[in-house]
């Protein structure tokens, strides 16, 4: 009978060359055109997310990958033109691809703000098939889930806090990597004695 048993060595010798050299980077665009799927509830062209229907939207989420030199992203745009549908695509591929990035979705107030993450973020992120990947940072602890009205976490100790404009403490709060800023026309020009929102929002991503 043969002896099918193997040393640590060659064992450990069988997983190394299963290892590869190379890192496979997604663009933002490309991570949506898999994995982002739209829902009969919200469009009249269910299915995954494409390009070709928004085309003049790509190279603007482009600029939010990994690997951008672009630093900042400013758009001027009419209505229903599917930016707010494309900053939740940021979302989703900082949570599936990258894992670890701190975020901020900053919108007029803060009930909008809970508003998005509850009615648009996390159901995107169910019907794309990532409710797995929301996780608290300390996982070991079974009361948490990972999802409150405050903040969502997941996988990789990635997590993103939805802000309202209005709240000048929480804006010099956080040190954050990725800042999404939505509905920046209904922001107030200073908040109390703080100053412009856009400026304290902006300072903490100097502070990562």
């Amino acid at each position: 009978m043969q002896d099918l048993a193997i040393s640590e060595s060659e064992w450990l010798a069988a997983l190394f060359e299963g290892l590869t050299t190379e890192l496979e980077v997604l663009l933002p665009s490309e991570w949506a055109e898999q994995k982002r799927y739209l829902p009969p509830s919200s469009t009249s062209m269910p299915g995954f997310y494409r390009f070709a229907v928004t085309p003049y939207m790509r190279e603007i989420v482009d600029c939010f990958s990994v690997e951008s030199p672009i630093r900042e992203v400013a758009v001027m745009k009419g209505v229903q033109l599917a930016l707010t549908t494309n900053l939740e695509n940021i979302v989703g591929y900082y949570v599936d691809h990258v894992g670890n990035a701190p975020m901020m979705l900053l919108t007029a107030d803060a009930e909008l703000a809970k508003d998005r993450l509850e009615q648009y973020i996390i159901p995107m992120l169910q019907i794309s098939g990532l409710s797995d990947l929301i996780k608290p940072a300390d996982e070991k602890n079974k009361r948490r889930t990972g999802l409150t009205s405050k903040k969502v976490e997941w996988k990789g100790g990635g997590f993103m806090l939805p802000f309202g404009a209005k709240n000048a403490a929480k804006l010099r709060s956080f040190p954050i990597q990725v800042l999404l800023r939505d509905e920046v026309d209904g922001y107030p020009d200073t908040v109390g004695k703080d100053g412009c929102p856009l400026k304290l929002s902006a300072a903490r991503t100097a502070g990562y």
